[in-house]
């Protein structure tokens, strides 16, 4: 019952929500001619921006729904780590421009490959990339990284000079919908 419910006002959430950020994203290139004041860029990108950070959180309810539901399918697969790093690094690069952030990667094209499902690999990847990027100061830079520690476990680090989270709070931000 609930996740008909969410699955229903998903759809009619993400519709409009892909309008906005269809059209952002072609006034943010200006496709069809400039859009004059540097007022109207950064309006723009702040539409952009706000219509994503919707859209994912839509999505996040219907994946703990699904999740709670015991509905969420996960893929069991051989993933390739450069591939995830530099997909994601692509997504977010305009954000980090806009920013003035670099973003250094570390990744060898020779990485082992992980197993997991690699759509949900990269969202992680993406929620964390887009975080250090909202709380980096301009003209700093970001260092993402994958390698393989003693043990054989895979580790990656995102590693920014944001204001990063108090002690305090570290366990609050591993639950659903928190913010610190």
């Amino acid at each position: 019952q609930k996740t008909h419910f969410f699955q229903n006002m998903s759809h009619e959430l993400r519709t409009p929500l892909n309008s906005v950020i269809g059209f952002s994203s072609a006034m943010e290139e200006e496709t069809f001619g400039p859009l004059g004041d540097d007022h109207y860029r950064e309006y723009v990108g702040a539409v952009q921006d706000s219509g994503m950070h919707l859209l994912n959180l839509v999505n996040d309810i219907l994946d703990i729904s699904k999740i709670e539901a015991g509905e969420m399918e996960f893929e069991d697969k051989d993933v390739n780590v450069h591939d995830i790093f530099q997909a994601s690094a692509k997504i977010v690069a305009n954000r980090a421009d806009r920013g003035e952030i670099t973003m250094d990667m570390e990744i060898s094209e020779n990485s082992p490959q992980l197993r997991g499902d690699s759509l949900r690999l990269k969202k992680i990847l993406l929620n964390l990339l887009t975080n250090a990027i909202k709380f980096t100061p301009p003209k700093c830079q970001i260092r993402v990284s994958a390698s393989v520690d003693a043990s054989n476990a895979m580790e990656w680090q995102i590693i920014d000079t944001g204001v990063g989270i108090p002690a305090k709070d570290l366990r609050r931000i591993m639950l659903p919908f928190e913010q610190v």
